[in-house]
């Protein structure tokens, strides 16, 4: 990185003079991979989830949140409207992967849930993640997965 050169444009340039800023490129270049409709739609497909990777990244949400969530709650999450969101849980409704149901103190609101395919599914989904996470663990000594373990949990923290 040269003098003039600040951080964020050394990572727009796919480096980093420092350690601190080449690992940042890699996270959110993990995170953009991941996260993106690609990477869900080839995960969907490769344990036979028939459904779109944005339904996919619904999903997995609820299951983050034990199963159960609000829609707007979801749409906050995930970052979308709460439109978008209505259709991507119709869509997960109609799919049999979750329930909606009318709040109990609010006659207002809508809770959703997964149902038992849905629970399975998202299942499925968190073991094709722990699979991708353990071969790309293949490539580290053994030594430095405790490290990299504490380091992650640091960072989360940090935030």
């Amino acid at each position: 990185m040269h003098q003039h050169e600040s951080a964020a444009e050394a990572l727009r340039a796919g480096g980093g003079a420092t350690p601190a800023e080449e690992l940042l490129g890699a996270i959110v270049a993990l995170v953009s991979s991941w996260s993106s409709t690609e990477v869900q739609s080839r995960i969907a497909h490769r344990i036979g989830l028939d459904i779109g990777e944005s339904d996919v990244r619904t999903l997995h949400t609820i299951g983050r949140f034990g199963g159960g969530a609000r829609p707007a709650q979801l749409a906050d999450e995930l970052q979308v409207t709460r439109p978008t969101m209505s259709k991507s849980l119709a869509r997960l409704a109609a799919a049999g992967f979750i329930t909606r149901t009318q709040a109990a103190h609010d006659g207002r609101a809508t809770d959703v849930a997964l149902t038992l395919a849905g629970a399975r599914a998202y299942e499925a989904l968190v073991d094709a993640g722990v699979e991708m996470v353990r071969r790309a663990l293949d490539a580290a000594p053994t030594s430095d997965v405790a490290s990299i373990i504490a380091f992650t949990r640091a960072l989360r923290a940090s935030g």
